[in-house]
């Protein structure tokens, strides 16, 4: 029966992004907004760096920095060494949102994993870590 592990993970993985994504969608955000947040709370990035890193379409990158610079969440500037690059950074705003949504996936996470205990829930992160490890 093992030769459908990848068939039960791709529709554990379709419930789980369906879930998280109607989740922030209540508070009118999409994943893109988390990711690109989370990208940010380390350090500033250039625009352009964005796209590849997280695996984003360009354009998708823009309209996404759009709004959240719109709610205040991010802020955008020149680069004063290269006035061709544009330097995004999130903000006080933009940390609180991203603890809001951190909180929402934290939500849909107990909602997936309840008919597992504590023990099993880290045996499961630990073996989908190195699975998805080894994707590279």
């Amino acid at each position: 029966m093992n030769e459908f592990t990848p068939y039960l993970l791709s529709q554990v993985g379709k419930a789980a992004r369906g879930r998280v994504a109607a989740r922030l969608a209540q508070d009118g955000r999409r994943m893109w907004h988390m990711r690109i947040l989370h990208a940010l709370a380390s350090s500033p990035t250039a625009q352009r760096d964005l796209s590849p890193r997280l695996g984003i379409d360009p354009s998708d990158v823009a309209k996404a920095l759009e709004e959240l610079a719109g709610w205040g969440e991010v802020e955008r500037a020149r680069d004063p060494g290269d006035r061709r690059r544009v330097i995004v950074q999130i903000t006080e705003a933009g940390s609180e949102s991203l603890a809001r949504m951190r909180e929402q996936v934290h939500e849909v996470r107990e909602q997936l994993l309840a008919p597992l205990d504590a023990a099993e829930r880290d045996i499961l992160h630990g073996l989908l870590r190195r699975v998805h490890a080894a994707l590279d």
